[in-house]
């Protein structure tokens, strides 16, 4: 039951970085909040810690320095933000080495504390089936996976569902094996009984 119902209520975290690097600066928290498979809240907010962009980094995010010096909030506020979101919540990441690294840095660094939730990494999931690597796009073609949402929210909601399509057989599985180990132990109990049913028979 509790695997059933990490399955319905869940939270995608997305952690987006001035570089690739574990030493790089927290620019922006997202968070897509599932219930019974489809999303119904999310959270997002810019982080103005001071890092400067370069122009590549800024190019392929879509993200400025205005943006972060304009519409960021302090790192402190945006983590308790976000984890105040993430409360009580099954949480899924499709890069949980480095998401993880991070947010131990940063929970140092400002004194903060560190996430209590269960932490689903997908990447491990998805090399358990297909033995490779996550993506959005091997993810969308392969579970036949579509989304309707916009484009800042299109890979959460992707990384959610194909999250419930990998557990899903998981659970399944789970439920066969919980049955069959209860058809056994019944049969068990009649074995014990059967002596003492012939003991009590009428001769």
């Amino acid at each position: 039951m509790q695997e059933y119902l990490h399955i319905q209520y869940f939270t995608v975290i997305d952690i987006c970085t001035s570089s690739l690097s574990t030493d790089s600066e927290i620019i922006s928290f997202a968070a897509l909040r599932f219930e019974n498979g489809v999303p119904t809240d999310r959270f997002f907010e810019y982080v103005n810690s001071g890092v400067v962009l370069s122009d590549s980094v800024s190019d392929i995010l879509g993200i400025t320095n205005n943006t972060l010096k304009n519409y960021g909030t302090t790192m402190e506020d945006a983590y308790w933000q976000f984890i105040e979101f993430c409360y009580d919540s099954e949480l899924v990441t499709a890069h949980y080495n480095f998401d993880m690294k991070l947010i131990e840095r940063i929970c140092k660094e400002y004194d903060l504390p560190v996430l209590t939730n269960h932490i689903t990494d997908l990447e491990t999931l998805f090399r358990m089936k297909y033995n490779r690597g996550y993506s959005t796009r091997f993810a969308e073609k392969q579970l036949g996976i579509s989304t309707d949402e916009e484009a800042d929210w299109r890979h959460l909601d992707i990384a959610g569902k194909t999250y419930i399509a990998l557990k899903e057989p998981y659970k399944e599985e789970n439920y066969i094996e919980q049955l069959r180990s209860c058809e056994n132990e019944i049969e068990r109990i009649k074995i014990q009984l059967l002596p003492q049913e012939q003991e009590n028979k009428p001769s």
